[in-house]
C-alpha cells in the first residue's frame, strides 16, 4: 500500500484495488486539478524489470488512442522507484460488479456492450496492441451506458514480448487456447477467444471454465523449478443454449465460433464479430 504523496505530480487518496501485477488507487493530480486512477506495479510480478518495461511501452502506446470506448490514458512513468500509469477514474459500474448483481444479463442490454467492445479492440488492434487480459473487471459501464475497456498492463505491443521467456500472460480462466498451451506465437485473436467467452457468460450466467485449476509441476531448467500445467479444455463443453434457451441459434453460433480453439476458424477481426453482431 502506498499514502500520501507520489512523484511530483499526485497525492494518494485511497486503494481501488489489486491485481497480479500492480495496485490502483485513486489521486489527485496536480498539474490536472482532477482525481485520475493511479496504477503502480508494485506486487508480484511487477517487480520484474521486463514486465515494468512493457507495461510502460503498452500504457504509453494506449496513451495515443483517442477513442470512446478505450480509457483515456494521461500520464506514464516512473515514481519512486515504480512504474505507473494515470488513467481516467471512471463512473459507474464494472461488467463484473453487474453480474454480481444480476447473475446474467439479457441480450437486449448485453448487445450494445459488445458492439463498443468490438469497437475498443478494433481500435487496439488497428495500432498493434493485443490487450490479452479482458475479463469482467476490465470492461466498465458508465451511467450513459457507455462500454471502457481498461487496463493496458500486460498488452501485447511487440514481437520482442516477455511471453516468450516462459511467463504465462494473462488470466487463466479467461485466456485462448494460444495463452494456456503456452504458445510463443499468437496474435489479436487472442482478445477474439476472450471476448466470446465473455458473450457466453455475461449471456448465461455461467462460466465455462470457471472450476479449472492450474497445477504447480516440476519443471526442468526453469529457476523456480516449477511451471503451471493448465488442465481446462480450450473451447466450451456446454453449448450456451442448453444453459440459457432464451437465446437464438444465429446467437449461439457467433459465440461459439469466436470461442474456437483453432484461431483460424474463428473471426478473424474484431469488426468482422461485430458485423455479425449487429445481424442478431
Amino acid at each position: 500500500m502506498l499514502r500520501g504523496r507520489f512523484g511530483d505530480r499526485y497525492k494518494i487518496i485511497d486503494s481501488i484495488g489489486a491485481g497480479g501485477v500492480g495496485h490502483v488507487y485513486s489521486a489527485l493530480d496536480r498539474e490536472l486539478k482532477k482525481k485520475l486512477a493511479l496504477k503502480v506495479l508494485v506486487d508480484g510480478f511487477g517487480v520484474r524489470k521486463d514486465i515494468q518495461e512493457n507495461f510502460l511501452k503498452a500504457s504509453e502506446a494506449g496513451r495515443k488512442i483517442k477513442h470512446p470506448n478505450i480509457i483515456p490514458v494521461y500520464d506514464v512513468g516512473r515514481a519512486g522507484g515504480y512504474a505507473f500509469c494515470a488513467m481516467e477514474l471512471c463512473t459507474g459500474k464494472s461488467l463484473r460488479t453487474l453480474l454480481e448483481e444480476k447473475h446474467m444479463i439479457s441480450w437486449e442490454e448485453a448487445k450494445p456492450i459488445f458492439l463498443q467492445l468490438c469497437d475498443a479492440l478494433s481500435a487496439l488492434h488497428g495500432n498493434s496492441i493485443t490487450h490479452r487480459n479482458l475479463k469482467p473487471s476490465k470492461v466498465f459501464i458508465s451511467p450513459a451506458g457507455d462500454a471502457i475497456l481498461l487496463d493496458f498492463a500486460i498488452a501485447k505491443v511487440s514481437e520482442d514480448d516477455f511471453s516468450k521467456r516462459n511467463i504465462f500472460v494473462g488470466t487463466h480462466s479467461y485466456a485462448a487456447p494460444e495463452q494456456v498451451l503456452g504458445m510463443e506465437e499468437y496474435d489479436h485473436r487472442v482478445d477474439i477467444y476472450t471476448l466470446g467467452l465473455l458473450m457466453y457468460y455475461t449471456l448465461t450466467g455461467i462460466h465455462p471454465f470457471e472450476d479449472e485449476k492450474p497445477t504447480l509441476i516440476p519443471v526442468l531448467g526453469n529457476e523456480g523449478g516449477y511451471g503451471v500445467y493448465f488442465t481446462r479444455p480450450l473451447c466450451p463443453q456446454i453449448a450456451p443454449r442448453t444453459l440459457c434457451a432464451s437465446l437464438s441459434h444465429p446467437l449461439q453460433d457467433v459465440i461459439m465460433r469466436a470461442m474456437e480453439a483453432e484461431p483460424d476458424m474463428r473471426f478473424q477481426t474484431a469488426s468482422e464479430l461485430r458485423s455479425a453482431i449487429e445481424k442478431l
